[in-house]
């Protein structure tokens, strides 16, 4: 007979979480959640699997499940929601909001939400899952998977955002609960790696170290209002991508490769390359903002460094490919110190 273990927590956001069913209406639902604890899982494990892709999702299939090779297995990890309600109220901007970029800018919100966030011309934005509002998780699993899945779970407490534009920050998760561990340096240590090393893979895996130095930075000031760390991020992404616009495969052409394609696709209709029309790429260098015991917020910036995925270093000539691969890591290395010359933030040591 196979042993079972039961946990339950209480699940929030420290931000608003753009987290919706198939009409786009906010609501509580545990595919999200689920979906993270496997994405977690993965980085948990990856490191313990060689970091070989093949081998993590064969053992990630017989845990989670899978309906492929004609042989479909059902998951081992069952999770459930005290609360399913949809949420009716559409996304305001307001005040608090301050504006990034050139000329007159844009409202940080909608610089870091574009999407869910609309403009003021448009009036279709979002709804959402509110800040504050709270939620009990209930997840079950088999015994033996219990280290797997606390560290999974720390992870997901430490570094996990849900929903729509949640790498910029949005739908900051907040987990309390039986095995939840404060987060240290030392805890997220084993799950850290090299970043010319992390480079070698197309695939996240683990979070990025420059010479044992985590590419992890929190702010230095404790924010009154989520809205503050909202600014606070933007201004920052903000400065990152001026930084990655500087280097360029050729001046004179928008439409080839260029670092600031090395921060997410599509990056703006400026910067769309040849032949890679639909695809889409996340940003490697990711926002959290933290809520801590005193309900200050703070902002955490990470970086979980992967390659230029194959299928755009496809799309590009063989001199661009060769401009990447030479190039990548020391367009990160540029990144990394404009986060580390911003007086807001400091690395976490």
């Amino acid at each position: 007979m196979v042993m079972k273990s039961e946990r339950e927590y209480t699940i929030s956001f420290a931000t608003p979480a753009f987290l919706g069913n198939f009409q786009q209406h906010g609501q509580w639902r545990t595919p999200p959640f689920k979906a993270a604890l496997r994405y977690w899982w993965r980085i948990s494990m990856s490191k313990k699997h060689g970091y070989s892709y093949c081998k993590l999702r064969e053992s990630e299939k017989y845990i989670f499940g899978h309906a492929s090779d004609g042989s479909p297995k059902k998951s081992k990890i069952y999770l459930r929601l005290d609360r399913w309600n949809e949420q009716r109220k559409s996304f305001q901007s307001n005040e608090k909001f301050e504006k990034v970029g050139r000329g007159r800018g844009i409202s940080t919100d909608l610089y870091l939400g574009y999407g869910p966030v609309s403009p003021d011309s448009k009036t279709s934005n979002r709804t959402y899952l509110p800040n504050g509002q709270t939620a009990k998780l209930g997840i079950r699993f088999p015994s033996e998977y219990e280290k797997e899945i606390n560290e999974a779970l720390n992870l997901m407490s430490w570094f996990g955002t849900l929903g729509s534009r949640s790498r910029n920050g949005w739908g900051s998760l907040i987990i309390d609960g039986e095995s939840i561990e404060r987060f240290s340096l030392i805890n997220a240590k084993p799950y850290m790696r090299e970043l010319d090393k992390c480079l070698e893979c197309d695939w996240p895996h683990a979070l990025g170290m420059d010479n044992g130095a985590p590419l992890l930075w929190e702010s230095t000031k404790q924010f009154d209002a989520w809205e503050d760390a909202v600014n606070c991020l933007a201004k920052l992404k903000y400065e990152m991508r001026e930084e990655a616009k500087k280097h360029r495969f050729d001046n004179s052409r928008d439409e080839l490769i260029a670092g600031i394609h090395l921060l997410g696709y599509p990056a703006g209709n400026k910067w769309n390359l040849r032949n890679c029309d639909g695809k889409r790429l996340p940003s490697p260098i990711r926002f959290k903002i933290i809520q801590d015991e005193s309900q200050k917020y703070i902002c955490r910036v990470f970086h979980m460094p992967t390659c230029f995925p194959t299928k755009f270093m496809a799309c590009l000539d063989p001199q661009e490919r060769n401009w990447v691969k030479q190039k990548q890591l020391e367009i990160y290395q540029k990144i990394h110190q404009v986060i580390e010359s911003h007086s807001r933030f400091d690395r976490c040591k």
